[in-house]
């Protein structure tokens, strides 16, 4: 999906994405299956670019990296950006000068920035990589109040979940048959 910066006016434009619009369906299936979305976008001219604010609301099937159960992992990010027209290089004999320098527009709370080229901006991949970097590397299901799983019912802080197994020890290794042999 792909939104044409140039057509969005002065007061902004508000998108709603859902399974039921359909308009990301088939690009984010590979991360959410078959599950629901919610998609907030708000776009904005703001300086020499666009503002993007918005949310994102789904689940992801994973497995549980504890007890390798089933879980829907749920997902829930708000972001902003800048984002910026890609500014082409000036061929020779051209002078080109621009204000300040869009990092000096970010803070520790601030926007990140996006450069669009031909002021197209491509909302699919980017929310596909936006809920992509949301799933942890170790996905676990949720916990109550008193730390039980509420997928397997177990407790987290005192059941042992296998990852201090130790490693069985090899008495013999390749090398030791290397012993009994005699050279002249």
């Amino acid at each position: 999906m792909i939104i044409n910066l140039s057509d969005i006016g002065p007061q902004g434009e508000n998108f709603l994405l859902n399974r039921t619009t359909g308009e990301l369906n088939t690009l984010l299936s590979d991360l959410i299956g078959d599950n629901n979305y919610e998609i907030k976008l708000h776009i904005q001219p703001k300086d020499q670019g666009f503002e993007l604010r918005g949310s994102v609301t789904s689940q992801t099937p994973e497995l549980c990296s504890r007890c390798g159960i089933d879980i829907k992992l749920k997902i829930y990010k708000e972001f902003k950006e800048l984002l910026l027209p890609k500014i082409q290089a000036p061929g020779l004999g051209e002078h080109y000068s621009r204000v300040n320098h869009y990092t000096d527009l970010h803070d520790e709370e601030g926007p990140g920035v996006i450069e669009c080229e031909n002021l197209n901006f491509n909302v699919g991949d980017y929310l596909h990589e936006l809920i992509g970097l949301q799933i942890p590397l170790k996905p676990v299901g949720e916990t109550n109040d008193s730390g039980d799983c509420l997928v397997c019912g177990l407790n987290i802080e005192t059941t042992k979940f296998g990852y201090e197994d130790p490693f069985p020890v090899q008495k013999e290794t390749p090398f030791s048959a290397l012993k009994n042999i005699k050279l002249n």
